[in-house]
């Protein structure tokens, strides 16, 4: 770490202050949160409960729930934000895909694999049904806490935030409270096209992109809990 420090100084990307301390310009990248905190803090010791998101959850215990959300339904995964867009958007996806049924009505827009958001401004079923999945009713619950939607008259919701789902499915199912089995015929483009027969068309289009297979192509980085 001295050494580090020594040429960040060297190559003024740490600005030394009076007291002592000192202070970054460009982010430094490291492969633990460990090394993160010896390069902080002088020691990785405990680096685990010293790391926190602005809420005070540390490190720790937001691996703990990453590794829990593993074990659920796919639902569950819009209940964390990403941003990560990780491959391009065929043509046919392009564009806002809608759902419209049972007096509600949503937006997605597929943003990369595993990134299919439900937009802001969307309307979710609610969880007064006995069949809305456990899932869906926690992802609810902490987005109420966070007042990231508004709860209308009929016991529906308004989100004010996009929700990323790792699939169609999860999309629809986190509209629906639970009912996302037949995604691929309830999405469709405003041209009424279901995401069935887009996700065909991209499919017969796929060759198309195999001239380009000789060019550079950027790594993706590994997904973030």
């Amino acid at each position: 770490m001295q050494k580090i420090i020594a040429e960040a100084k060297e190559n003024h990307t740490i600005t030394e202050h009076s007291d002592g301390y000192l202070e970054t310009s460009v982010d430094f990248s490291f492969s633990a949160p460990s090394a993160a905190m010896a390069f902080v803090y002088g020691s990785g010791v405990g680096a685990f409960d010293k790391w926190h998101n602005e809420a005070g959850v540390t490190l720790r215990t937001l691996l703990a729930q990453a590794d829990e959300s593993v074990e659920t339904d796919a639902a569950e995964d819009a209940a964390q934000p990403q941003t990560t867009l990780t491959d391009e958007i065929p043509e046919q996806l392009r564009g806002v895909l809608l759902f419209q049924a049972r007096n509600l009505s949503a937006k997605m827009s597929y943003r990369g694999e595993k990134q299919w958001v439900v937009l802001a401004g969307s309307q979710l079923r609610g969880v007064d049904r006995k069949d809305t999945q456990v899932s869906t009713r926690k992802i609810i619950a902490e987005a109420k806490k966070r007042h990231e939607l508004t709860e209308q008259a009929d016991g529906s919701f308004v989100i004010n935030r996009d929700f990323y789902c790792k699939t169609p499915s999860a999309a629809l199912a986190l509209v629906l409270g639970g009912e996302g089995t037949d995604a691929l015929t309830h999405w469709h483009n405003e041209d009424g096209v279901k995401l069935r027969a887009l996700l065909a068309q991209a499919k017969a289009d796929a060759p198309v992109a195999a001239d380009t297979a000789a060019q550079p192509q950027s790594t993706a980085t590994e997904e973030i809990p």
